[in-house]
Order: structure tokens, then C-alpha cells, then sequence
């Protein structure tokens, strides 16, 4: 017989483990010293702890492996439960190939938006005061919109048309027009919005209060980028400003506009610029 040293280093198992096995019931040793303690173990062991070893590769816990040896699983009970570990190993593979391609998709995903985000430049610049006729609404969700956006600028544009204002010059400042966002906390429901043109001239507001005339407030420090594209792809716009900002050490500071630059309703979306500006403040 072998002492456990010797029985480990036959059989490359650490005699930590044979203690442990033997511990548990799995594997004890052919004989126990009463006087000492030692363990002993026998060559006529080594097919149970080489079967032990193969289970344990195969994946099965310790506690099947010592019920699938001391009951004496037939040939056909042991094949049965293989098949069963088969599928098991099949369904976990399945399942890492599944979060493989999850992982890889979302690593394009992030090459994406690194590479859509570093086109956008930010620059800081001062706002003068704008005078502008504006309509503001609290819409529902993002899904309404962009439709409640089109409608309030038809209004506003009809109304500053047809009572002797002139609409702003695209040089100036506020562009063909301006949405802004009164909600700081960016909610995607019951959007605070103000919708203005900017004006040149007189401009009296209807007496039932829908539309206003004032002037948006100056801002010293406007934080802006430029959106090539539909307005669907603000959101890249959005996210540029955002790390920016963050990485800059800025703090935004008031309600965000969206200055239309370039629009026609009859051409393509891609030729549209919007200038995205977020008032900021440095932080302490």
C-alpha cells in the first residue's frame, strides 16, 4: 500500500484533495492507521479515482459523481445521464455563443459612437438677447413631438406674417427659428418646449395669450455644435455635447435651444443644420 504522499504523486492528485475526498465519502483511503492516522491507499483503487476524475472533467458536481458510484448505475443508466450532461454543456454553449455576439455587437457599437461623436466640435461663444414671437406647450412624449413642433411653427410664422413683422435674416442670431427645452432633467415625457421665430420690427401679441413677443435672454457662455442630417440624429449631437461638457469640467447652466440653420420641407433631411446650444457655467 501507499502512504498519501506517495499515493499523490502516483496519481498527480493533491493529497489535499484525497483528504478532502475522503472527507466527504467519496474516495477513502484502503486503510486508516488507528495509532496514527496515517492513509493508505491500495493500486486497486486508482479505476474508482481515475472514474472520479473523468466525471469531474466532464462537469459533474461531486455529489452526482458519488451517487452515480456507489449506486452502480448500469450502462444504460450512466449513458442517460451523459446525454443529459451533453445537453447541458450544449445549452450553455449556446447560450456564451449568444453573449459572445452580444458582446462583439456592442463593442462595433461603441467604435460607432466614438467615431460619430469625435466629428462634432464644440465651441463656446456669447448670445446676444433675441426678440422673437414664441408659442409654448407641454407635449406629451417624444413621439408627439416633432408633429407639435411643425404645428407650432406654422402657427407662429403664419401669425408674424400676417401682422406686419419680418422674420429674421439667417445671419442673425437665432437662425430660421428656435426650439427650446425648458426641462432640465431631459424627461422623454411632458416635454416643457418653447417654439420661437426671430423677428425684426413690431409685433403686438394676440390678446388670447397663445403667442408671445419677447426677447430670449442673453447667455455669456453657450456651449453649441453643429448637426448635419435629419433631426433624427440629434441624439448623436446630444451625446457629443453631453461628454463634452463632462470632460470639460462645464456645468449646464439653462434651458438648451436647437437653432434651425438650413431646412426645406421639400428637400432631403440630409442637407439640414441645426446648431445645438446648451448655456454653461465652469465648475468650481
Amino acid at each position: 500500500m501507499f502512504k498519501i504522499s506517495e499515493f499523490s504523486r502516483l496519481t498527480r492528485v493533491p493529497a489535499k484533495t484525497l483528504r478532502f475526498y475522503d472527507d466527504i465519502g467519496l474516495f477513502k483511503p484502503q486503510h486508516v492507521d488507528s495509532w496514527t492516522g496515517y492513509r493508505y491507499y491500495s493500486a486497486t483503487q486508482l479505476p474508482r479515482l481515475h472514474r472520479i476524475m473523468v466525471l469531474k472533467s466532464l462537469g459533474f458536481s461531486l455529489d452526482q459523481i458519488k451517487a452515480m458510484l456507489d449506486e452502480s448505475l448500469s450502462v444504460d443508466e450512466m449513458r442517460a445521464m451523459l446525454r443529459m450532461k451533453r445537453a447541458e454543456i450544449e445549452r450553455i454553449v449556446d447560450a456564451e455563443r449568444q453573449r459572445l455576439a452580444d458582446v462583439e455587437s456592442r463593442l462595433q457599437w461603441i467604435e460607432r459612437e466614438d467615431s460619430v461623436l469625435s466629428t462634432y466640435e464644440v465651441i463656446l461663444k456669447s448670445i446676444p438677447a433675441i426678440p422673437v414671437a414664441s408659442m409654448r406647450e407641454i407635449v406629451p412624449d417624444m413621439e408627439a413631438l416633432p408633429p407639435a413642433i411643425e404645428r407650432m411653427f406654422g402657427e407662429l410664422m403664419g401669425y408674424v406674417a400676417a401682422h406686419g413683422a419680418h422674420l429674421a435674416d439667417i445671419s442673425e442670431p437665432g437662425g430660421m427659428g428656435i426650439v427650446v427645452y425648458h426641462d432640465q432633467d431631459f424627461n422623454c415625457e411632458n416635454l416643457d418646449i418653447e417654439v420661437a421665430s426671430p423677428i425684426r420690427g413690431s409685433l403686438v401679441a394676440p390678446p388670447d395669450g397663445h403667442i408671445h413677443v419677447h426677447a430670449l435672454p442673453a447667455v455669456e457662455t453657450m456651449a453649441c455644435t453643429i448637426h448635419k442630417g435629419s433631426f433624427g440624429g440629434l441624439g448623436e449631437a446630444y451625446a457629443a455635447m453631453t461628454r463634452w461638457v463632462e470632460a470639460n469640467g462645464y456645468a449646464i447652466a439653462g434651458a438648451n435651444r436647437e437653432i434651425t440653420l438650413a431646412y426645406d420641407p421639400d428637400g432631403s433631411p440630409d442637407d439640414y443644420v441645426t446648431e445645438l446650444q446648451f448655456p454653461v457655467v465652469k465648475k468650481n
